[in-house]
């Protein structure tokens, strides 16, 4: 069975291995079957092939009794430290559920009330809308809870680019018979803006004349991207006037990802800055020079700085050519994040 936690917050693993920590003699180190996280939990309270309740970090636990450790942290699940061991999400006994019959894989976000973590976003501004269903949030799944997917990418062509710590936006632009004229869109995560707004989106939208750009460009499409600089997420890449680095293209009436060379081109015809690329294709296998790819290779590579001097948050890794993933059953794409950055900054 495929396990992760795709289809919720919280999930039900099975526990494949609990390893001693050097000089702690009330904790240990576990691992869970097809997941790359390793979770510092108390020794003796959990048995190799037991089913717990895990949860990764980027998520917020509500006030309850079994999350009260987490109080002091306004109970955000971070990457944390443990005698010297990384610790990456928490794990808990299937006790602390109401009712019996759960199974690997098993959904249980609702039945602990857990929520993903979100940042927060540029100030100013008054949303006129959720952002438009015709476009795809752009959330990254982390490869620590697929590990099949270096089974998937295996002897494929990727482009790997740098994470980029910001703010998600995304411009759009459509015609259809339906509209008396072209509707451009600026987005943020979750929420649409005004064209004219006061908001960091809207006025970098003005800046750059995304909307007539688009417009010119005469396509159905959304372009996403990172919203980087002064006043977002503690301008982490140093970057003396706010940016916006584009990594997605998203062709709105066929609804899928244009692949990388056509996206490359859209970016230059708009006039609109690339995420950093790191590299550009090849396969794992050549970039490494081996055939077996760990994740400890990746989160290896992942480490490196941005030109502040900074971590960077880590790297994307997609194929060439879009592909889907039966894994994440999606689109093959995935993040592999930084552990430094994530120290650094108590993410």
């Amino acid at each position: 069975m495929e396990t992760g936690y795709k289809s919720g917050l919280a999930t039900v693993q099975k526990l494949s291995s609990l390893k001693p920590i050097e000089g702690a003699d009330k904790i240990e180190l576990a691992q869970m079957e097809g997941m790359g996280w390793v979770v510092v939990v108390q020794k003796g309270l959990h048995t190799v092939g037991d089913l717990v309740c895990f949860i990764p970090i980027d998520i917020v636990c509500p006030d309850k009794p079994w999350f009260s450790f987490l109080k002091d942290r306004h109970f955000r699940v971070r990457t944390v430290r443990l005698r010297g061991q990384l610790s990456q999400g928490i794990i808990l006994p299937l006790s602390v559920l109401e009712g019996s019959g759960f199974k690997e894989g098993d959904d249980i976000t609702e039945l602990l009330g857990v929520k993903k973590y979100e940042k927060e976003v540029p100030q100013g501004g008054s949303p006129r809308g959720t952002r438009p269903n015709f476009i795809p949030k752009t959330d990254e799944d982390r490869l620590q809870s697929y590990l099949r997917l270096l089974q998937e990418i295996k002897g494929v062509k990727v482009y790997i680019t740098t994470k980029c710590d910001g703010s998600s936006c995304t411009f759009f632009y459509r015609k259809s018979p339906e509209l008396e004229k072209g509707e451009f869109g600026v987005c943020s995560r979750q929420q649409l803006y005004a064209e004219d707004d006061i908001n960091a989106f809207s006025s970098t939208a003005r800046t750059l004349g995304i909307h007539e750009k688009m417009e010119a460009f005469g396509c159905n499409i959304a372009v996403q991207g990172e919203l980087v600089g002064p006043g977002i997420q503690k301008n982490k890449m140093g970057l003396p006037s706010l940016q916006f680095l584009a990594f997605n293209a998203w062709d709105i009436d066929n609804q899928r990802y244009i692949g990388y060379e056509e996206s490359r081109n859209i970016f230059a015809a708009l006039g609109m800055t690339p995420v950093p690329l790191v590299e550009v294709g090849k396969t794992l296998e050549e970039i490494f020079g081996k055939d077996d790819i760990t994740i400890d290779d990746l989160l290896k590579y992942s480490e490196g700085s941005y030109d502040s001097g900074e971590p960077r948050e880590g790297i994307v890794i997609r194929p060439m050519s879009e592909m889907y993933s039966d894994v994440l059953r999606g689109r093959l794409s995935f993040k592999v994040v930084n552990n430094k950055f994530l120290e650094k900054w108590k993410e």
